[in-house]
C-alpha cells in the first residue's frame, strides 16, 4: 500500500508541473505524500532494512517538505 502511495504522490508531483497547473490540484500532492509517509512507517519504513517501504516513506517526507517550504517562501 505504501508504494502504491508514493506512486500516486510521484505522478502528483509530476503531472501539475508538466501541466504548468495553478490551481488546487497541488493540495492533493501534500495529503498523499502524508498518507504514503504514514504509510510507510507503520510498515516499518523507518528503516533500510525494508528497502521498498523505505522508499515511500523518504518520498512522502521529501513531498510533504517540499511543499511546506513553497508554501513558506511563496
Amino acid at each position: 500500500m505504501a508504494i502504491g502511495l508514493a506512486a500516486a504522490t510521484v505522478v502528483a508531483w509530476v503531472v501539475p508541473v508538466a501541466l504548468d497547473h495553478d490551481g488546487a490540484g497541488w493540495l492533493v500532492f501534500p495529503v498523499l505524500g502524508l498518507a504514503a509517509a504514514v504509510a510507510a512507517w507503520r510498515a516499518g519504513g523507518t528503516s533500510p532494512k525494508n528497502m521498498p517501504a523505505f522508499v515511500a516513506f523518504i518520498i512522502g517526507v521529501l513531498a510533504i517538505v517540499v511543499f511546506v517550504a513553497f508554501v513558506i517562501f511563496e
